[in-house]
């Protein structure tokens, strides 16, 4: 998400996905730069609807930080982002 008007399109994804009969959901941040308020709300709300069921994968620092900050559970941070040289 780079910035506020992919979040609802990221929203219609992750609901698109789970009518299609996908048990499990995995959110791949590892080319994201920036994460405005509104993708944050589309994390925890993906989080909140489906529970251990959603994951977010390789998450820069930065918005590994603001999930946390927002109570973002641990087990729905999958490892972090690898660091580019």
């Amino acid at each position: 998400m780079t910035s506020t008007p992919a979040a609802p399109s990221c929203c219609g994804a992750f609901a698109a996905a789970m009518t299609d009969g996908r048990t499990r959901l995995e959110a791949d941040l590892s080319g994201v730069t920036f994460c405005s308020l509104a993708g944050l709300t589309v994390l925890l709300g993906t989080r909140q609807s489906l529970g251990d069921r959603f994951v977010v994968l390789a998450a820069p620092p930065g918005v590994r930080r603001l999930l946390a900050v927002l109570r973002m559970p641990d087990d729905a941070l999958g490892p972090p982002a690898r660091s580019r040289p």
